[in-house]
């Protein structure tokens, strides 16, 4: 059973992790359980895979999408946007954060460090074992102490969520775990979920796998599975790299 014993919780991962996905399912799955959920967009660098696009569902559900409006960098910004504010504020408001693991996501985690609930937040890296630069532990590591280096923000957990898109299986998902697990003895860091689509979740005995299981239901399409509309109002991605 995931432990949700935390009222704030920031989701960081490079781009291809699936750590948006992973965001979005666990932000349903706290409003689910009967809690008030917000979920704060703060992936500032690409257009694509972001926690707004999916608002519409996750709000006909009850789960509050707060971004900065006209796609202000909050890692420029002096003050915290109010809305954002306010809801790390609210004590009866489980925060769901999804910000990303590039310079630029570091800069915007170190933003609101200091905001965040002293004892009562988590930072979970989402660690993908099939991405070119997260294949082994020692890649792993390396991309968390970047992160953290440039952020001044300790990462408190980790979250396998290694999958090769549709083609998936238990096994890749395992695979993934004994990888990430090699991170978190390393760096003394607990593995508190998997993720994995909920047709893979189907597959594995639940009983039987060493991490709780977060079933995801996909809520992502890739840029060629997007509607005319949508390209309407996106920007070309901007590629960074750490220097």
């Amino acid at each position: 059973m995931i432990v949700d014993n935390k009222r704030v919780i920031v989701f960081v991962g490079a781009y291809g992790s699936g750590k948006t996905e992973i965001a979005i399912n666990y932000a349903l799955r706290r409003r689910r359980l009967g809690e008030k959920v917000t979920l704060i967009d703060l992936d500032l660098v690409t257009p694509y895979f972001r926690s707004r696009e999916a608002r519409q569902p996750l709000e006909q559900e009850g789960v509050d999408v707060v971004s900065p409006e006209g796609g202000l960098a909050m890692a420029d910004l002096p003050v915290m946007p109010p809305r954002i504010a306010g809801s790390l504020d609210d004590r009866e408001r489980c925060v769901i954060i999804d910000v990303g693991g590039d310079p630029t996501g570091a800069r915007v985690l170190g933003t609101i460090r200091k905001s965040l609930p002293e004892g009562d937040h988590d930072i979970l890296i989402v660690l993908n074992a099939r991405r070119p630069f997260t294949r082994t532990p020692d890649t792993m590591l390396e991309s968390m102490g970047r992160i953290e280096a440039a952020s001044r923000v300790k990462i408190t957990g980790i979250v396998n969520n290694t999958h090769v898109c549709g083609l998936t299986t238990p096994a890749e998902v395992l695979d993934g775990y004994e990888k990430v697990a090699a991170v978190g003895r390393e760096s003394g860091l607990p593995v508190v979920f998997s993720g994995a689509l909920k047709e893979v979740v189907a597959q594995i005995d639940a009983d039987s796998f060493p991490t709780p299981l977060l079933s995801i239901s996909r809520h992502m399409l890739a840029p060629w599975e997007q509607p005319d509309e949508y390209w309407k109002r996106t920007t070309p991605m901007r590629l960074e790299e750490w220097e």
